[in-house]
């Protein structure tokens, strides 16, 4: 058990695991529906959405523009896209397109699952879809990047009021701001994004921070997503790469967060 899921309300609101694989281009909608049967009752509500753009990380020269990798690039969707099942609870959401298998958790009024319980569905439902591919002569999923998510959110006025709070509750990404009050100057947005190669070039952590909503909350939020991913191109590299980038995220939100407010997740 990590020290995340030692918090009995911790801030996450969002859990994301996925592997981008190569194109599945004999995959066809009506595939869809058969893919459903093979999935079994635990997944209903069936969706659509556009496709999930690509996304890659490498190292062959430094990053200094802005990274797209922090939010996913949607395009207008072809004949084919994004298919989606969520289980009874609406708290887990299946979504599976010709480059990409994606497992998300949902923060609701069930009991959040253990790391350790969702990796294990994300590996078994990778297996069944592998198999599906294989047995309808679509061909096989050959992975070439892992990733994982977690989405954090901070409500106001609970953990802050100002923008300016925010180096409050992350003093290790928000550093001191300059002397604003003295100048007459109130801060009112900021926004922020933080790339950092995790080293020496096995993947890349992604952490962006702005203020929105998140679900049917009301309340404004400072919503701080972390993403980890790197390469991969077998399914133990996949379930490696997971754990690497878990472990990461978890050890960069500790280091980030004031100890001061996990009294509040206790």
């Amino acid at each position: 058990m990590t020290d995340r899921e030692k918090f009995t309300n911790p801030p996450v609101v969002e859990f994301i695991l996925g592997v981008q694989f190569a194109p599945l281009t004999k995959l066809a909608s009506g595939h869809f529906g058969l893919l459903w049967q093979k999935l079994g009752s635990e997944w209903m509500f069936p969706g659509d959405g556009p496709l999930i753009q690509e996304q890659f990380e490498v190292f062959d020269r430094a990053r200094l523009s802005t990274p797209t990798s922090l939010g996913w690039r949607l395009e207008a969707a072809p004949s084919i896209g994004r298919f989606t099942l969520s289980n009874q609870n609406r708290d887990k959401l299946l979504q599976f397109q010709n480059t990409r298998l994606h497992l998300n958790w949902r923060k609701s009024d069930q009991q959040k699952p253990s790391y350790d319980e969702l990796v294990e569905q994300f590996e078994n439902t990778y297996h069944l879809v592998d198999e599906f591919t294989k047995e309808n002569e679509i061909g096989s999923l050959l992975p070439n990047q892992w990733e994982v998510t977690y989405v954090d959110a901070f409500p106001r006025p609970d953990d802050w009021d100002t923008a300016a709070d925010w180096s409050k509750i992350l003093p290790g990404l928000f550093g001191q701001l300059f002397g604003a009050k003295e100048l007459g100057l109130r801060l009112e947005h900021r926004a922020a994004e933080w790339s950092f190669e995790i080293e020496p070039k096995r993947a890349r952590l992604h952490i962006s921070a702005r203020a929105g909503r998140w679900g049917d909350d009301p309340r404004d939020l400072l919503l701080v997503t972390w993403t980890a991913r790197g390469a991969a191109s077998t399914v133990e590299e996949v379930r490696a790469g997971l754990e690497l980038g878990h472990e990461k995220i978890v050890a960069a939100f500790y280091s980030a967060t004031n100890p001061e407010i996990y009294c509040k997740w206790k």
